[in-house]
C-alpha cells in the first residue's frame, strides 16, 4: 500500500549530505524565498501569543531553516531522520542561540521516541502529511508531548495542491473523495489521506479530538506545494490575550 501511495524517496536517500549542505548554505547566504519568509512570519505571529521563554520541540527539524526566527527560546529539541540534516540544524542553533540548551535526536517519525518532558511549543513544517503520514497516532504523540497552555504549529500538503497530480496514490484518493456522492466515514477519509501523505481541513481538525483548540487555519503556496498550516492550543482561549487571539484568527 505504501509503495502505491507514497511517491517520495526515503529521507535517508533524499536528504543525503550533498542535499543537506546545499539546503543549509542557501539559508546561510540569505537566499530565503518569499514563501519561506511568509511562513516564518506566520510562525512568529503564533509564537507572539506567549511571552515566556519556551521549550520547543521541532519534529522534522531539517537543517534548522526556521530556527533563527524563534524568539525567547529556553531550550530546543530537534528530531529528524537525516543525520546530515541534524548536524546542520545543530550548527544553526549554535549560531542563532548559542546559550540555549539543545538536544538533537535521529529517529523515524513514523515511530517517534518517547521524550522525557513536555514542551511549550511543538513545530512541524513540511513533514507530516508530506513525508510522514499525519495519522491519529501522530496527533496523539504531539498532544501527549505538549504542555498545558502549549501551542502546536503544523503544516502538511493540501489534497488540493497541484502537486497531488504527480502521485498515483494522491490522484486515486482525490478521485475517491470527489466521486463520493455519499460522504465517506471519517475514519476512511483519515486512512486515505494518511496513507497518501496529504491532508485537508477536515483531516487536520481531528486534532480537536486530542484536547487541542484551533487558533488558526490557513493555506499557503510554498515553493513546491499548496500547504495547509494550522495552529492549536492545549488550553482554553481565555489563557491567551483576547486581542492577540482575534488578530491571529483573522
Amino acid at each position: 500500500m505504501n509503495r502505491i501511495f507514497n511517491r517520495y524517496k526515503s529521507p535517508r536517500v533524499l536528504y543525503d549530505e550533498n542535499y543537506a549542505r546545499s539546503y543549509y548554505l542557501q539559508d546561510q547566504d540569505g537566499q530565503l524565498t518569499q514563501s519561506t519568509k511568509n511562513i516564518a512570519e506566520w510562525i512568529l505571529s503564533i509564537l507572539r501569543l506567549t511571552s515566556k521563554p519556551i521549550h520547543l520541540l521541532d519534529l522534522g527539524c531539517g537543517s534548522g531553516r526556521y530556527v533563527p526566527f524563534y524568539d525567547n527560546l529556553a531550550s530546543y529539541t530537534g528530531l529528524d531522520y537525516s543525520k546530515s540534516m541534524l548536524q546542520y540544524c545543530k550548527n544553526q542553533v549554535f549560531l542563532s542561540h548559542p546559550k540555549v540548551d539543545a538536544e538533537f535526536i535521529q529517529c523515524d517519525l513514523n515511530q517517534p521516541p518517547a521524550l522525557r518532558r513536555q514542551y511549550d511549543v511543538i513545530i512541524s513544517v513540511g513533514v507530516f502529511a508530506e513525508h510522514v503520514p499525519l495519522s491519529r497516532r501522530a496527533f496523539r504523540y504531539m498532544s501527549s508531548h505538549l504542555a498545558d497552555g502549549g501551542i502546536l504549529i503544523l503544516s502538511g500538503v493540501h489534497s488540493g495542491s497541484p502537486t497531488a497530480l504527480y502521485s498515483l496514490g494522491r490522484r486515486l484518493v482525490n478521485q475517491l473523495l470527489l466521486a463520493s456522492y455519499i460522504p465517506l466515514p471519517l475514519f476512511i477519509r483519515d486512512l486515505l489521506l494518511s496513507h497518501s501523505c496529504h491532508t485537508d481541513e477536515v483531516h487536520m481538525l481531528q486534532a480537536l479530538s486530542y484536547g487541542l483548540t484551533l487558533l488558526k487555519l490557513e493555506n499557503f503556496f510554498t515553493d513546491h506545494h499548496l500547504h495547509l498550516f494550522a495552529a492549536f492550543s492545549k488550553s482554553p482561549l481565555e489563557a491567551y490575550n483576547s486581542a492577540d487571539i482575534s488578530q491571529v484568527s483573522s
